[in-house]
């Protein structure tokens, strides 16, 4: 983890250890896979407790990070009864703690924390918005969705959207001002952990290239789960139009629960010798090091950490012009840009990138690590989050 000087800390003129910060997730693995050092880093300058379900997850997470936490049971879904449950023990917690603010992520801790936190009477209230719902819904869903939108924007006093492309989305629903924190993102890229240059992860990759007979190919590189929302069939289709003798695709993820890939292009997936299912990986470096090009063809994104891992891993990235994608691609600079659900787009850019040479790959991937160590790395955004905090906190 990156700290601060001592010299440093005293710039940071308006924070107080003495002060008390509330983390909220709906569940620990959004403080486990994406915040993981962050509330270590701010307990330097702030007595922090982090909240969340899963009672030894997060046990364990908070023990990692040298935090106090507390449990408060959270449903993803849409469940009244459940949810009144959670809103009245976060107010306990809150009222137990007396934290100075309470930050919240992810939409249902911010709907819970949010009402909590009012009738609490915590000082400071701010969510994080990564990514807005509601607009892709439709019926009875969009207007349940949007409405505790809403309630979100209302009971709390910062509204932080994780992009500019959230922030005007969210802009006619909520009349606060609403502040992008750094250049987006809501952690930041840990470039000690995604190095090109680790050994082992080196060795790893050339291992995997070797088993899978991905020498000599262009490789193509998918990260996520299964979901229909993320252009899976676009880029199945797109794929096999190209040479299978060429080009290779790795696919790393498990199958969605709630909106999985349908049937027809995971049996295509499955039966093409060209494409390499490798079911979820818990390390993503050696897929990432071991491909070309990461491609990410989704029709909606909030702020994509994966696209700013595999930057750091020095690999270009093929994606769609949605929010977030196209506010870390340039085109044709560290990347490249292709309308939302459009294979035949998607297949001429494969096309044209397959025809480019190792050393022109090579040249865009190190455009991609310039990018998000200048902009995304991780002690950069969390000198941004506290500057934030200290800013709001005054």
């Amino acid at each position: 983890m990156n700290k601060l000087s001592g010299a440093e800390k005293g710039a940071y003129h308006g924070t107080s250890p003495g002060k008390k910060l509330v983390i909220v997730t709906t569940v620990p693995d959004t403080l486990e896979l994406i915040l993981e050092s962050q509330p270590q880093f701010l307990n330097g300058f702030y007595q922090v407790v982090v909240v969340s379900s899963a009672p030894q997850r997060l046990a364990a997470f908070a023990q990692k990070e040298g935090v106090d936490f507390d449990v408060v049971p959270m449903n993803r879904g849409i469940s009244p009864f459940e949810d009144i449950n959670s809103i009245v023990q976060m107010y306990r917690v809150l009222r137990k703690h007396r934290p100075d603010l309470v930050h919240s992520y992810t939409p249902k801790a911010g709907m819970v924390s949010a009402i909590a936190g009012f009738f609490a009477r915590v000082p400071v209230r701010v969510h994080t918005f990564t990514g807005l719902i509601f607009p892709y819904c439709s019926g009875v869903k969009k207007f349940i969705l949007k409405q505790i939108d809403r309630v979100i924007c209302c009971l709390n006093t910062h509204i932080v959207p994780e992009g500019e492309g959230v922030k005007q989305t969210l802009a006619p629903l909520c009349h606060k001002p609403l502040k992008v924190i750094g250049y987006g993102n809501i952690a930041g890229v840990n470039l000690m952990h995604f190095n090109p240059s680790e050994p082992e992860v080196v060795a790893r990759a050339a291992a995997l290239k070797s088993e899978l007979g991905l020498c000599g190919k262009t490789v193509f590189c998918f990260v996520g789960r299964l979901n229909n929302d993320k252009g899976i069939k676009e880029l199945c289709d797109a794929f096999l139009t190209l040479d299978p003798q060429k080009n290779a695709l790795l696919i790393v993820g498990g199958l969605d629960d709630e909106n999985p890939v349908d049937v027809q292009t995971l049996q295509k997936l499955q039966l093409s010798p060209a494409i390499c299912l490798l079911g979820f990986q818990p390390d993503v470096r050696v897929a990432l090091l071991a491909a070309d090009v990461f491609v990410l063809p989704s029709y909606r994104e909030g702020f994509p950490n994966v696209v700013l891992q595999a930057g750091a891993m020095a690999k270009p990235a093929l994606v769609t012009d949605v929010h977030g994608s196209n506010e870390i691609v340039q085109q044709g600079v560290n990347g490249w840009i292709v309308p939302v659900r459009d294979s035949q787009a998607l297949s001429a850019q494969m096309q044209m990138i397959g025809g480019m040479t190792q050393s022109e790959l090579a040249e865009v991937g190190r455009q991609a690590l310039a990018l998000v160590h200048d902009r995304f790395e991780r002690s950069f955004y969390q000198r941004q989050l506290l500057a934030f905090y200290q800013d709001i906190l005054s």
